[in-house]
């Protein structure tokens, strides 16, 4: 097992157990441990070890924003967490213009579809049905 994987996974450990703790002071200990050690480059496959780690576990879902517009991150979060709730985190966010309006949302094998083009096929779908 790498270094790496080694620091990812008990920092993991770490956010689990504890939940109740200040998030700002134990990010704060991790990013001055990295520091002290000249390791800050590894943040990007850290944190993408961690996910893997908390994806498996069932812990926390990364989802993946499709907007039919530019849509900040922040705003995109704030989405995740409305339809995720608390335990997600924002994965990738790109545009898509062909979606015409909204966005949609994707973890794993669930997709929320949440677009004007998605909510024109459920109607088109509905009215086929009658």
């Amino acid at each position: 097992m790498s270094d790496t994987t080694n620091i990812a996974q008990r920092w993991f450990g770490i956010l689990q157990a504890s939940q109740k703790s200040d998030w700002g002071e134990i990010n704060t200990a991790f990013l001055n441990m990295l520091a002290r050690k000249g390791e800050l480059s590894l943040l990007p496959h850290i944190r993408s070890k961690i996910f893997d780690f908390a994806t498996r576990r069932g812990g926390i879902r990364i989802v993946d924003v499709v907007s039919a517009k530019s849509l900040s991150e922040t705003d995109a979060l704030i989405l995740v967490n409305k339809h995720f709730g608390k335990l997600s985190t924002l994965g990738r966010v790109r545009e898509d213009p062909q979606i015409l309006g909204g966005v949609v949302l994707y973890s794993g094998e669930e997709r929320i579809d949440l677009s004007i083009k998605g909510k024109l096929g459920a109607l088109k779908e509905h009215f086929t049905n009658i």
